[in-house]
């Protein structure tokens, strides 16, 4: 049984089109903490947008948006997810310090480490975009208490992990350990990962998964927490209230922890 991925489909996944008037039955909000609170909410539209609250970032709305399904993942969505973070994030200055320079080997090697990742993370919820069935950016996340990896857990990504070599396993246990050093005490929700397709980017669908996330989190007062080795991607978080905490270098590499207070 994978743990990370939900054998069932979602309640609450509802087609972001006019010409969907099918709905599937919603959880309560209580379920699942954050999981079920994201997963229960239709997918921003128009209205959505022009009626958003003082100060909370503008969607590049696109007529895209409107035939979206954003819902939790399931079990058949494992492969596809592994890959879209694997080729999304291959270029990320971290990932090209654990893996190398080759972008086709970043590509494999994080896929592989996504893949193990998503069948064998207890706690790890992912909610996807999809564009007709072509799943096309994800964001996953931990309840408070599960953002770090058990015994057994970090075992298996070693295994994947050195089966592309010593130094790759040696930079990948320096990295995840380098970040881990930063998690907060108190409780929160671990955000990560998150990658939209690379043929998708700037249509706004990175910030349409972080309104829905943002706004489970304000629904139950949860503390935010992510990190990020782009520095681009401080301001665009800065945009959702994250607010950068420490900032320290990682196999060399620049990054930042990010933490949003819990709404009251």
């Amino acid at each position: 049984m994978r743990a990370a991925i939900v054998r069932t489909p979602p309640p609450g996944a509802v087609a972001a089109g006019r010409d969907s008037g099918r709905r599937r039955r919603t959880t309560p909000l209580s379920l699942r903490v954050v999981a079920s609170v994201a997963g229960s909410r239709p997918c921003s539209g128009a209205r959505d947008v022009h009626n958003r609250s003082p100060g909370t970032p503008e969607v590049g709305m696109t007529a895209l948006h409107r035939y979206l399904v954003v819902r939790e993942l399931v079990e058949r969505d494992a492969d596809h997810a592994a890959e879209l973070l694997g080729v999304g994030m291959s270029d990320n200055p971290i990932h090209r310090a654990v893996y190398g320079e080759g972008r086709r080997t970043r590509e494999r090697r994080h896929t592989a480490i996504m893949r193990t990742m998503l069948s064998r993370r207890h706690g790890l919820r992912m909610e996807g975009a999809f564009s007709g069935d072509d799943l096309v950016a994800v964001a996953g996340w931990t309840p408070p208490g599960r953002c770090r990896p058990t015994a057994g857990e970090r075992a298996w990504l070693a295994l994947t992990a050195l089966r592309m070599g010593p130094r790759v396993l040696s930079r990948l246990v320096a990295w995840q350990s380098g970040w881990a050093a930063h998690d907060p005490d108190e409780a929160h929700v671990h955000l990560g990962p998150v990658a939209v397709d690379a043929g998708m980017r700037r249509q706004g669908l990175g910030t349409l998964l972080l309104l829905r996330h943002t706004a489970a989190l304000d629904a139950v007062g949860a503390v935010g927490y992510l990190e990020t080795d782009r520095p681009e991607a401080v301001p665009f978080y800065n945009g959702f209230g994250y607010v950068v905490v420490a900032e320290e270098k990682v196999l060399g590499v620049p990054c930042w922890f990010l933490r949003r207070p819990a709404s009251h």
